[in-house]
């Protein structure tokens, strides 16, 4: 008798275990394929979106481990379960930090789906535990040699999907990437989009560039301060989404949202520091970013600095992917710090 022969499963904790490792296969599957063709940024979970991570390069590598954990759970179900396992750990993770965020509709798939988050993370939820139960029942944690043959399969098949499916998300995604919104390059879809055009200038100077809107309008427009660091204001995503030209050239941008509590509270800290200390207070540059049109709870900013800019980006543009509120530090026109204000909890 060949000795490398897979021993026999229980048999009734198999037939349970495999089904269900294929149903999450195929489960983690149309959230991949869900994210590639109709995924975007901000509609990712509320955790990645607070994090310094580029959403447009977390959807792409997300499309590719899942396509390559799907085509192990589905085709190598007794090595795939594992992969299986962690990843439905992920999924419950970050859902139940987008549930503690408030979000109703979860991101899990992009949010191509408009899919209750509880409802997400009770399935998810259920995937885990039951796979847990039934593959260790099934004894699927002993290796045998008989599987790699299958597991190896299944994992370039994966590969190739994954591959596959994230290049068709990052082209997809590119007319929202800051690299390629800022380039006079014709945009996926679209026509070039001038960021700046040229005008007269003093009959002894440069001709001085002025701003304009750009002719083509992204569904959403990533803003991460952190990588304006070191650049020329006018240079920057929000320059391009504003006329930055009207901002001092030291000043303190804070971003935030009228529905958003934590900037409410922000600002009125920063309001009465400036009260009590108006010589020490710098000089802000308020940017409201607009408050969505499906949005029709409170307000809660009713508190602003004195003798500040106020500016609201264009509300052309369906969603700008932010988590506010942020201070952004300008001196001589150039941005030398951006700080994302962490949520303390109520005081």
């Amino acid at each position: 008798m060949d000795s490398r022969a897979p021993t026999a499963d229980p048999p009734h904790a198999t037939r349970s275990a495999l089904p269900l490792v294929r149903l999450a296969g195929l489960w983690i599957l149309a959230g991949a394929l869900a994210k590639t063709f109709a995924g975007n940024p901000g509609d990712l979970p509320a955790p990645i979106l607070a994090s310094d991570l580029d959403p447009i390069l977390v959807i792409v590598v997300a499309v590719a481990v899942e396509c390559v954990v799907a085509a192990l759970a589905i085709v190598a179900p007794r090595v795939g379960w594992l992969p299986a396992l962690g990843l439905l750990a992920v999924f419950v993770t970050l859902l139940v930090g987008h549930l503690r965020a408030g979000a109703e509709s979860c991101g899990c798939f992009g949010g191509s789906m408009p899919i209750p988050a509880w409802l997400v993370l009770s399935i998810d939820a259920a995937l885990l535990v039951g796979i847990a139960v039934t593959a260790f029942r099934a004894r699927l944690l002993r290796f045998e040699r008989a599987w790699t043959r299958l597991a190896a399969i299944a994992a370039c098949v994966g590969v190739v999907a994954g591959g596959v499916s994230a290049f068709v998300a990052d082209s997809r995604l590119a007319v929202m990437k800051p690299t390629a919104a800022t380039s006079n390059a014709t945009p996926l879809g679209g026509t070039p989009a001038p960021s700046r055009v040229p005008t007269t200038g003093p009959s002894n100077g440069p001709a001085t560039p002025s701003w304009s809107l750009p002719a083509v309008i992204p569904p959403q427009v990533i803003l991460r301060p952190i990588t304006w660091i070191n650049k020329k204001l006018a240079d920057t995503e929000l320059g391009r989404w504003t006329d930055t030209s009207k901002f001092p050239a030291d000043a303190t941008i804070i971003i935030y949202y009228l529905s958003c509590n934590h900037c409410a509270g922000h600002l009125k800290e920063l309001a009465a520091a400036q009260a009590e200390n108006p010589a020490a207070a710098p000089t802000y540059v308020l940017v409201q970013l607009p408050t969505p049109k499906a949005y029709t709870g409170k307000l809660f900013v009713d508190t602003l600095p004195t003798s500040a800019l106020q500016v609201t980006l264009p509300a052309e543009v369906g969603a700008y992917v932010i988590t506010p509120p942020w201070d952004v530090v300008v001196k001589g026109g150039t941005v030398v710090s951006a700080k994302q204000i962490t949520w303390g909890g109520p005081k």
